[in-house]
């Protein structure tokens, strides 16, 4: 008798999982793993990059035609877009409700300069404004500044 039991709680929770399954109701919402990578390795090794959830730091540009993270400040100042990754605000800032939270701890304006962390999934080839960028950064998830100067944080 305990075997007509556990085959009919066995066949029910089958049953369970596959109603589940197929109602969609059982999907995982995992987030891809973090990839702390510094700025020259985005730009040297791309591919290796390729479609992943990634958390650099580079000095951000938030201006008409040049919203990117560059290596550093020199090359943000040359427009050297080679040295840039491209970074794709545009579904955060039309997402932005001005009184709800922000979606992630700051929103550059526009003009912004400044180092950043920034935490996104990398793109690489032509990207940013006429396909002139290393690579790009999109569904960016938080974009955090930096007080200390790069030159203090070696």
């Amino acid at each position: 008798m305990n075997y007509h039991k556990a085959f009919i709680f066995l066949f029910l929770a089958f049953v369970g999982i596959i109603a589940c399954v197929s109602v969609g109701l059982c999907e995982s919402k995992i987030t891809p793993k973090l990839i702390e990578v510094p700025m020259v390795r985005l730009l040297a090794v791309p591919e290796r990059f390729e479609n992943k959830r990634i958390m650099t730091v580079g000095y951000l540009v938030y201006e008409f035609e040049n919203e990117a993270i560059y290596l550093d400040k020199s090359f943000s100042e040359i427009n050297s877009s080679l040295s840039g990754i491209w970074v794709d605000l545009t579904s955060k800032v039309e997402q932005q409700d001005p009184s709800a939270e922000a979606p992630f701890k700051f929103m550059p304006t526009h003009n912004y300069r400044g180092w950043v962390e920034i935490v996104g999934v990398f793109r690489s080839g032509n990207n940013g404004h006429f396909g002139l960028f290393s690579g790009e950064i999109h569904d960016i998830e938080a974009i955090i500044p930096l007080e200390v100067d790069r030159k203090e944080r070696k």
